[in-house]
This record gives C-alpha cells, structure tokens and sequence, in this order.
C-alpha cells in the first residue's frame, strides 16, 4: 500500500471511530508487550525458547517470567541442576576419553569420545540446561582462558558451576600470573590467587560451586606433563591448604579433594560415593594409561563426587544432610545405565540436546 492510500484511509475516519480504534489496538497489544521484551527473553530473563521450563534465579527463586502452574497443580521442582555451567581444562573436556561399543548390527565396533558434559547428561533423569566450556588448550593460555571461561558461564546464568580441573593449570604449568615463563615455586602460589579471583566471580553470585583441588600427578611426567611443569611436592601441600582456606570463607564453595579421591581409586581401594562402592577391580581402570586424564569410568565416579558435594550446598545449616544414592529422581551414576544411556543419545542425536553453550 501506498504512503497516499494510508493518509486518504485515515483521513475519513471519523475521531469518535478513530478512538475507537485505538483504544481497541491499544488493548490489544498490551498483554502482547507483557510477554515478551525486544531481545526475545522474557522479562524474568530466559529466552522465550526455554519457556516451557522452569528454571531457578540464582538466589533460587523462580524467574518472574517463567511459566507458572496452574492452581490445581502442583508447582514444579527447583533443582540445583538445572542449569549447570561446566568450566575446566582437558579433563572437563574429555580429552582421550572413548566409549567403545559394539554397534547396533551387532557386528562393527563403535568409539564415541565423551566429556563431562555428556557424562552429566546421560546420567541427569530430569530436564535440565548445560553450558560446557572446558577446553583442553587451557594450559596455554591459563590467565585469559579462565577469565573467558567465567565470563561466559556468567552469561549463561548456572544454578550450579563444576570445575573439577579449573585450577589445574592455575598451580602446574610454566606460566606464571604475569604470562610469563616461570621461574620459581613462589610464582605457582600467586598464579593460584589469579583463578581463585576468577572462581570469586561465581561464588559471589551464590550458587553452589564445587572445585577440584592438586592431586599429585607426578606419575604423568615424561608422558603428558614435562618435569617444569609439575609442582613439587611441598608447593603441591600449599597450593591445598590456600584453596582449603579460600572455600571455608564461602558457604556455597565445595573443594572436591582430587589429591585423596585420584590416589585411592587408581590403587585400587573401593570408596563409596554417593552410596555406590567405586573400585579398578569392579569397574575397570579409572586412569588413563597418560596417568593424568580419567577414563568415562574414572570421569563418572569424579563427577558423581561433585554432584553430591552440589547438592550439600542446598541442605540448610545445621539441618542433617540427606542420604544419597546412586540413582534418584534426578540422578543415576550406576555406570551400566550412564553407559547406555549415553550410546543411546548419540545413536539418537541427542547428545547436545539442552546445551546452552560449548567452547569450541
């Protein structure tokens, strides 16, 4: 239609038709406006794509955009995982872990990598959103790859961050917190307060964080690590002791201790976690032959860890933690399900179903 169609059309309404009409498309476009802001969120700040969850504010409260139920039914459940940022380095990334399987004809063999995040989505029985941001060149860059990391999680709004190798390469390495070559031991301690100020990003926001700490990997010098880039072993004990006091000053901080879980589990001593006795001789080896990264068994029974360690954030002082199991209503780390489970989503192509983000 033309410019003068439209001044001629309006210049024979009448004004009580006019006001008519605007008050009409006044009342109209009103409710529309309420449900949507111009950047496609609502105003609760989730995207209009994930209305049909709910998910938690990160003081745990619903978004005062999200959905809301019906008075005859029952609200939805608020979990701590729905929305779980994973930041890291290689073994967050998954790097050289490999699910190997007979394939559907029941003759070729299939090998599928896998890192943690599909490990958290085969084993989570409850919708849920995941932003996966662990990369395994962070020991090239670890001063602007942490800080990338948690800005983006950040963005993503989590209700729970797992970063069970974040500071990894905040205490090994060669660099030190100028991104410069190292040059003695005391530099390790002041690379470690670097990302202990990036993790203070999360923890300030209040959901529930849950870190690894040094294990001792000596054993993968002269195959993964060189020798300058491993601590030593008095550096390895401060490097602990500064997380263990950094994480007792924040109630929503857990330290996942990876220098007694890594040790236990690669000698073969059973542990129970989340009420699942875990061993080499029952599960198979839970290192890689590198001597640095997890197995998809190893990775499971470190991110089942981490989710119990989650959950206890949740549970208010003073009040008795609930016993947990291997498989509940929102989790199941029984590693014959977690492995199906996954091959079935990769069969599938549901493998980055609910992914919010990933690092390339």
């Amino acid at each position: 239609m033309s410019d003068r169609f439209h001044s001629a059309r309006w210049s024979t309404l009448r004004p009580a038709t006019t006001l008519r009409f605007l008050l009409a498309l006044f009342l109209f476009a009103v409710p529309a406006v309420a449900c949507s802001n111009t950047d496609g969120t609502t105003p609760g700040g989730a995207t209009t794509g994930e209305s049909t969850q709910t998910h938690p504010t990160q003081s745990g409260a619903t978004p005062s955009g999200a959905t809301q139920s019906r008075p005859d039914t029952a609200p939805p459940t608020v979990s701590i995982f729905d929305r779980v940022g994973l930041i890291g380095a290689s073994a967050t990334a998954g790097f050289g872990v490999r699910v190997d399987a007979v394939a559907e004809d029941g003759v070729s063999r299939e090998i599928h990598g896998a890192d943690l995040g599909d490990v958290f989505r085969a084993a989570c029985l409850r919708p849920s959103l995941l932003s996966r941001y662990g990369t395994m060149f962070f020991f090239m860059d670890p001063l602007g790859t942490g800080r990338s990391e948690v800005d983006r999680v950040l963005r993503f709004k989590p209700t729970c961050v797992i970063a069970v190798d974040f500071l990894f390469w905040y205490g090994y390495g060669a660099i030190n917190a100028e991104g410069k070559p190292l040059r003695n031991e005391d530099e390790r301690l002041a690379l470690l307060e670097v990302g202990l100020a990036q993790l203070d990003r999360v923890a300030t926001t209040g959901v529930p964080v849950v870190v690894g700490d040094f294990p001792d990997m000596k054993d993968a010098v002269g195959k993964m690590l060189s020798a300058s880039q491993m601590p030593a072993a008095e550096t390895l004990t401060t490097l602990n002791a500064r997380l263990a006091k950094w994480a007792s000053t924040r109630t929503n901080v857990r330290v996942l201790h990876l220098s007694t879980l890594t040790p236990i589990l690669d000698r073969g001593e059973p542990l129970t976690i989340r009420g699942r006795v875990w061993s080499k001789k029952g599960d198979g080896a839970l290192l890689q032959r590198d001597r640095l990264h997890p197995t998809f068994i190893g990775a499971m029974a470190m991110l089942a860890k981490a989710c119990e360690l989650a959950e206890s954030c949740a549970v208010p002082q003073g009040t008795a933690a609930p016993v947990v199991v291997a498989c509940d209503e929102s989790l199941c780390f029984e590693p014959t399900k977690v492995r199906e489970r996954f091959l079935t989503q990769v069969r599938e192509g549901r493998r980055r179903d609910g992914d919010a983000g990933t690092t390339p």
